[in-house]
């Protein structure tokens, strides 16, 4: 039996000029480091290659403790000019080589029951993950003042061929940075911090493909052939996302 809520759809906002090529396999692959430095344009995160916490400055009072001496020295709260910060980055000379292709993934979760027709139950988009998916678009037109569409991927093949690639993949985990029980918890697991991102980027839904070089990642990223990702693929404008529709039958 299929568990409903292991349903995902595989979509990715693409510029149309992109578009013959992200449908014959090519995948483009772009510099973990280049997102940092489009950070503040909209799709870009500076965090990237790290994880943080952070603390209210007008609740916490740091105190900063000499190991050689013992000496303590306090800063109350009130003297604090931004919100303390504590963070964990990637090692420079790994980070130098990773490749990510960010896609995103569509779950049972994003759609409601609209309709039911002998037995079939109908679900469509909720208006939240509308929303989000159209502001994604926008800002990435806003960034690369291109068009831009959605392709959107069969999920076995595209699933399938990920796991055929070699490549490692995984959904991005979404945290509060000023939730440092959590903070801790992600800085001492066994998954890597370009798998976080703060839950401001949490409308981007993303799914994360990571491709790890011998030698630097190229500035310009790299455009790899990823067999099958793309067969049975559609593009879709922003204004035809309401068609996106799962159909599932049911005994009565």
């Amino acid at each position: 039996m299929c568990d409903i809520r292991n349903i995902v759809i595989p979509i990715r906002v693409t510029e149309n000029k992109y578009l013959k090529s992200s449908l014959k396999d090519t995948v483009h692959f772009g510099k973990l480091m280049y997102y940092t430095k489009i950070e503040g344009e909209g799709i870009g995160d500076d965090s990237e290659d790290k994880i943080f916490g952070k603390s209210k400055k007008d609740i916490t009072t740091i105190t900063i403790k000499d190991p050689k001496n013992g000496r303590e020295w306090t800063i109350p709260g009130k003297d604090l000019t931004q919100d303390p910060k504590i963070e964990f980055k990637l090692n420079n000379e790994i980070k130098e080589k990773i490749g990510v292709a960010c896609f995103s993934l569509i779950t049972f979760e994003d759609f409601e029951l609209y309709s039911t027709s002998d037995n079939q139950k109908h679900f469509r988009l909720k208006a939240k993950a509308l929303d989000d998916i159209k502001k994604y678009i926008q800002e990435k037109e806003k960034f690369t003042g291109n068009k831009c569409s959605l392709i959107v991927y069969n999920p076995s093949n595209f699933l399938n061929s990920i796991r055929n690639s070699g490549y490692e993949a995984n959904k991005i985990k979404y945290y509060d940075p000023y939730n440092l029980s959590r903070f801790f918890e992600i800085k001492d697991g066994d998954e890597p911090y370009y798998y976080f991102k703060p839950e401001s980027f949490k409308y981007q839904r993303e799914y994360r493909i990571v491709k790890i070089n011998k030698k630097d990642f190229p500035e310009n990223g790299e455009n790899v052939t990823v067999d099958g990702i793309s067969k049975d693929a559609t593009i879709i404008s922003e204004n035809q996302m309401n068609s996106i529709e799962i159909m599932i039958n049911v005994n009565n």
